[in-house]
């Protein structure tokens, strides 16, 4: 039988919630072909993805992702060569036709990855210069790049650029510059070159999510499962202040989530994206004191990847009286997916792990 608690959440009502040390199990109807990734089978090592009844390009009937001549990494993203462009648009063409996008990176350790498949030359980076002077990713769920001086930099959008934050120039390069391209390694920056008149056919790395949801409703909320990570998630829906977001988990067993790669962030958040609103979601990182430094629930020092532009507010002469942090899910923004600070009063929906 499934062990439950309830707990009064804030002024807004209560929610009977599952223990987190006996996890919900996975729908026992659960099939390749509905569309949900079941990680955990009791006749095998699970689903990899789930095509769905359409069955999506990238994943087998068999729920196996396919990446043929490519590279799949931890997260099951799929990384292949697409061909060579000339220009941004036609990069992004042929990589659509392999329903994928120009590839975009959450650090160094990806790139590490991807490039054992990777081209031999410099490639597109799916990364172009919106309206306000910011790099927009091609990966919806991927933050973007405010290059300096407009509105960066940002530590926790990824990008590898000089030690000024910013992208050096193709030679040659005319017109606009609001595309970049990267060679293979880690020790060039990468650089600026025009979106329509690049002086040659770049390589085209294109990455393709693997298809399926890997998140499921379950008592008191949403049930999510990663490949990459041995940890199990809750979503509760229930708004709530950080203080009792931070009771709440402690008293199933649990923690407020604690983040421990630019990976995980993004996972969590492009299945959290499916179910919740503008407000973001708390995490278990905050500080104790007025002046003091961000702490994760673990006892572990903030990492700077992790925020966005400009937070937490460091800047001299400012309070700093945001003291605890969420994961920022507002779409259509180069900074979608990253954490932001504030106080702990307002209601919002928060994410447990055990």
């Amino acid at each position: 039988m499934r062990v439950s608690a309830c707990l009064i959440v804030g002024f807004v009502g209560f929610g009977c919630l599952p223990e987190l040390r006996v996890f919900p199990a996975e729908s026992t109807g659960a099939k390749c072909g509905d569309g949900v990734v079941q990680s955990v089978a009791s006749s095998g090592p699970g689903e990899a993805c789930d095509p769905g009844e359409a069955v999506a390009v990238g994943c087998s009937r068999t729920c196996t992702v396919v990446c043929e001549g490519g590279v799949s990494v931890a997260t099951r993203h799929c990384y292949f060569v697409a061909g060579k462009a000339a220009s941004f648009a036609a990069a992004s063409d042929l990589c659509r036709a392999a329903t994928a996008h120009v590839v975009t990176f959450a650090g160094d350790d990806e790139v590490r990855s991807v490039e054992s498949a990777a081209p031999s030359g410099e490639y597109w980076i799916g990364l172009t210069k919106d309206a306000t002077g910011v790099y927009a990713p091609e990966g919806r769920d991927e933050p973007g790049y405010p290059e300096p001086p407009d509105t960066g930099p940002c530590s926790g959008c990824f990008a590898r650029a000089d030690v000024a934050g910013t992208f050096p120039d193709v030679a040659g390069t005319s017109g606009s510059t609001g595309c970049l391209v990267a060679a293979p390694g880690l020790r060039e920056p990468w650089r600026r070159v025009s979106c329509t008149k690049a002086p040659k056919a770049y390589d085209v790395l294109c990455e393709r999510e693997p298809p399926g949801a890997r998140a499921e409703a379950c008592t008191g909320g949403i049930c999510i499962r990663l490949p990459f990570t041995e940890k199990r998630y809750l979503y509760v829906p229930s708004p709530a202040t950080a203080t009792d977001a931070r009771d709440g988990c402690r008293a199933l067993g649990g923690s407020l989530v604690v983040l421990e790669a630019p990976e995980e962030r993004e996972e969590l958040s492009r299945e959290l994206a499916r179910f919740l609103p503008d407000a973001g979601v708390w995490i278990g990182l905050a500080r104790s004191a007025q002046d003091g430094p961000f702490v994760w629930e673990n006892g572990a020092p903030e990492t700077e990847k992790f925020w966005g532009d400009r937070e937490p507010d460091k800047e001299a002469g400012k309070p700093k009286a945001p003291s605890r942090a969420f994961l920022d899910l507002r779409t259509g923004r180069y900074d979608t997916r990253l954490l932001r600070a504030a106080t702990d009063d307002r209601p919002r929906p928060y994410l447990c792990q055990y």
